[in-house]
């Protein structure tokens, strides 16, 4: 079952279990708010979901400043 993790404005971290641990793909929203907008970048495997927040947003942090 997969998690919707708010990130900042804008930005949700989408988590999904995997047997490994938790892989996390970084997601700016559409419009309207749903979680189908565009996929920015897939996170790598984690082991918490703590761990995979902390990357997501300093990858995402990374992105926006260029």
């Amino acid at each position: 079952m997969e998690t919707i993790i708010p990130l900042e404005s804008h930005y949700v971290l989408r988590v999904t279990p995997e047997r490994d641990g938790l892989a996390g793909e970084v997601i700016m929203l559409n419009g309207d708010g749903s979680a189908q907008g565009t996929r920015l970048f897939t996170a790598p495997l984690q082991t918490s979901a703590e761990a995979l927040e902390a990357w997501s947003r300093r990858a995402l942090q990374a992105y926006r400043e260029g």
